[in-house]
């Protein structure tokens, strides 16, 4: 465990099971609140609302999953939904996380949903924003991409780009090259990372606990409209709207987002 800085957050990593998983955490002792980024991101993707909850006298703990940072070599064969749920309990235990609140990003919510069918004591409330795993395109994107002669799209870096530009225009360019390989990755390991395909959704409803969806109004790639339907995989299931938020409102409206967070925890 470590922290450069004293307003910084503490930093480190757990390898499990041949997963490497990077973690922060903003505040001290037991977490109040777990964050789990989306693709090819890191545990910084909710920077922008730590300081609220730390102005909360709450400690917020975000982990990493493995291979999406850009420094784990992409050597793993299959990235399935069944390693990366391995991973994330295994981590959640070996910090001694229970019972706390967890929100997802994007393609992290596949990995909660997992996470939660499987271990549901252990995941008492999910906190879903622009949910990834719920919109037969996205399988049918990922099929389609782990095909010639869209690997060789993949596979060009300017071609790569200028495709991904159009599906996450909130992505910074130096991001693009790594999305590009993580995605390549998972289109590989498709239908792995399929929450259809592994038949969970129909187990949703099964799930004990409180969920709740936050939308960006403007997304591009989640749209705001496809809520209800993803709402109607769970017995209880609320849904939240973040103005002008996009695909990643907790960055681009951190205060409107936390307000709506405040709302569901209570706080």
């Amino acid at each position: 465990m470590s922290s450069s800085k004293a307003d910084e957050p503490l930093h480190g990593e757990w390898n499990i099971g041949g997963f490497r998983t990077r973690w922060m955490q903003w505040g001290s002792g037991r977490p109040d609140l777990v964050g789990i980024h989306g693709f090819a991101a890191s545990p910084r993707t909710w920077h922008r609302i730590a300081p609220m909850v730390i102005g909360k006298g709450k400690s917020l703990l975000s982990v990493g999953l493995p291979y999406h940072n850009g420094e784990d070599p992409l050597t793993q064969p299959d990235l399935d939904l069944m390693h990366y749920t391995e991973a994330l309990t295994a981590t959640f235990r070996a910090m001694g996380v229970q019972h706390v609140p967890v929100m997802a990003h994007s393609f992290g919510c596949r990995i909660l949903i997992a996470a939660a069918v499987h271990d549901p004591d252990l995941f008492p409330k999910l906190i879903m924003t622009a949910p990834g795993g719920f919109q037969p395109k996205e399988d049918w994107l990922f099929s389609v991409f782990r095909r010639q002669p869209f690997l060789f799209f993949l596979r060009r870096e300017q071609l790569m780009k200028r495709g991904l530009l159009r599906l996450a225009p909130d992505i910074r360019e130096e991001k693009l090259l790594l999305m590009g390989k993580v995605f390549e990755k998972l289109s590989l390991s498709y239908p792995g990372i399929s929450p259809r395909a592994a038949g969970l959704l129909p187990l949703l409803k099964l799930y004990p606990g409180q969920t709740s969806l936050i939308m960006g109004s403007d997304d591009p790639m989640v749209p705001a409209s496809y809520a209800p339907r993803i709402a109607a995989y769970f017995n209880n299931a609320a849904t939240y709207t973040v103005s002008g938020g996009g695909h990643v409102p907790m960055l681009r409206e951190p205060e409107a987002y936390f307000h709506i967070l405040e709302q569901i925890l209570g706080w």
